[in-house]
C-alpha cells in the first residue's frame, strides 16, 4: 500500500497538470470580441444584403451608436449622484425621484433612437429579408431573459 501511494498521488498530479495545460490553451484559443462592424457584417451575411445594404446599414448602425452614447454622457454624473445620495445616511427622495425620472427620459430617448435605426434599417431590406430580421431580432429578446 505505502508503496503505491507515491505512484497514485504521481498520477493525479499529472492528471491536474494536463487538465491545466488544456485549459490555459482553450481560453488562449477563445476568439476576440467582435467589433460592431464585424457583427453588422455578420447580420448582412444572414440576411445575404448585397454591398450597398450592407454599407448602409452599417453606416446606420454606427449613428445609431453615436447618438447613443451622446444621449448617456450627460447622465453620468447623474448616475453617480443618485448612488451618493442613496449611500448618504438620510437620502433626499424627492432627489432621488429628479434623477429615476431623467433616467426614464433617457429611456424614452434612446428607444427613439433605436426605433429610428430600426425603421431606417428594415427601409433597405426586400419583405424577406425584413421577416428574418425580425426572427433575429426576436431570438435575441428571448436570450436575453
Amino acid at each position: 500500500m505505502k508503496t503505491r501511494l507515491p505512484w497514485v498521488l504521481a498520477a493525479v498530479s499529472l492528471c491536474f497538470n494536463v487538465f491545466f495545460v488544456f485549459g490555459y490553451a482553450q481560453a488562449r484559443s477563445t476568439p476576440k470580441r467582435k467589433t460592431p462592424e464585424d457583427r453588422c457584417r455578420a447580420i448582412c451575411a444572414r440576411l445575404g444584403l448585397d454591398n450597398r445594404q450592407c454599407t448602409r446599414y452599417i453606416e446606420l448602425d454606427a449613428l445609431r451608436r453615436s447618438r447613443l452614447a451622446e444621449l448617456r454622457k450627460p447622465y453620468a454624473r447623474e448616475y453617480d449622484e443618485y448612488w451618493s445620495e442613496v449611500l448618504k445616511g438620510k437620502p433626499d427622495r424627492a432627489r432621488l425621484e429628479e434623477i429615476q425620472n431623467k433616467g426614464a427620459l433617457l429611456r424614452s430617448r434612446s428607444r427613439a433612437v433605436r426605433t429610428d435605426f430600426l425603421i431606417e434599417a428594415l427601409s433597405l431590406m426586400t419583405p424577406k429579408q425584413k421577416a428574418h430580421y425580425a426572427r433575429i431580432l426576436r431570438g435575441r429578446r428571448k436570450s436575453r431573459k
